[in-house]
């Protein structure tokens, strides 16, 4: 088993130091905390200690303020799209045009696709992720692709909403699936139900291949 980093502020010396003493694994690049060039930094600082870099473009939100995050050009694109230009339009392909120069310029090969946080999951939500894996080969060419699926803790509730996406997920054309589950009790969940649907819910993806 791989082990990544899901990096955050003020992450990069203690990132550097396990990752070069794993000698594997790899660091997933927050755009929150990080500009273009600091980007390009701790990748090869990662490719250096022996692991890879993936960049979690964290498009959850399209209204998102946080101000570094905004700055980046390919979430710039994203804001100045409507929500129905990724579900009928050309939406989709504009914002991986712009993510695909940023992960060029870092040097990533295995690409975590944007996806939307969801409440609730809903026919848009479903829509807004084909469109954008359907759109990814172009910009991406042949590297691996992975789907992003972000829940909120309710939505994690639904045995439903777990079965729907098991189900979509199987006929995803991507090489896996980049989970981002919100806890329902702060940094550490301790509720069962939530517990056991993320069980299931890692368990159905990893059983669809």
């Amino acid at each position: 088993m791989q082990l990544y980093l899901q990096f955050g502020h003020g992450m990069i010396s203690m990132s550097k130091d396990l990752l070069t003493e794993w000698r594997g694994g790899g660091v997933i690049l927050s755009p929150r905390d990080l500009k273009p060039p600091q980007l390009e930094r701790v990748a090869e600082d990662a490719r250096q200690a022996g692991a890879e870099p993936l960049l979690d473009p964290q498009c959850y939100v399209r209204t998102s303020d946080h101000n570094k995050l905004t700055a980046h050009a390919y979430f710039e694109c994203y804001q100045q799209y409507q929500t129905t230009d990724f579900l009928s339009g050309n939406g989709a392909s504009s914002l991986l045009a712009e993510l695909a120069e940023l992960s060029t310029k870092i040097g990533i090969h295995r690409h975590i696709l944007p996806g939307l946080y969801a409440e609730e999951i809903n026919d848009d939500w479903f829509t807004f992720h084909t469109n954008i894996i359907a759109a990814a080969p172009k910009h991406f060419g042949n590297d691996p692709l992975l789907a992003t699926v972000a829940l909120a803790s309710d939505a994690l509730k639904s045995e439903e909403t777990i079965e729907q996406i098991v189900e979509a997920v199987s006929e995803w054309d991507v090489q896996g699936v980049y989970l981002v589950a919100e806890t329902p009790t702060g940094y550490l969940a301790d509720d069962p139900l939530w517990l056991t649907n993320l069980m299931v819910l890692s368990s159905g993806i990893k059983l669809a291949k």
